[in-house]
């Protein structure tokens, strides 16, 4: 019995096309957003955002919205 083994054609890296834009999670940064992070960390607050490791984390508090838990630092939707 002989086995043949074929070379297989793997695409190569930049055969791909690139993710849209609307795809891409920009890094949270800008001013309102370490203003909200310091402001929870200053008062002790625990958010959704962190705690979840929310991907949107920076778009929501760019915009100026955090969601805070008020019954603890742990959260059921991690």
């Amino acid at each position: 019995m002989t086995i043949i083994l074929e070379k297989q054609n793997f695409r190569k890296r930049h055969d791909r096309l690139p993710k849209p834009s609307w795809l891409k999670v920009r890094f949270p940064s800008g001013e309102r957003f370490h203003w909200i992070e310091n402001q929870a960390r200053k008062l002790a607050l625990s958010t959704v955002c962190e705690e979840a490791r929310c991907p949107n984390i920076g778009e929501c508090w760019n915009s100026g919205t955090a969601t805070f838990m008020v019954m603890g630092d742990t959260c059921t939707r991690a």
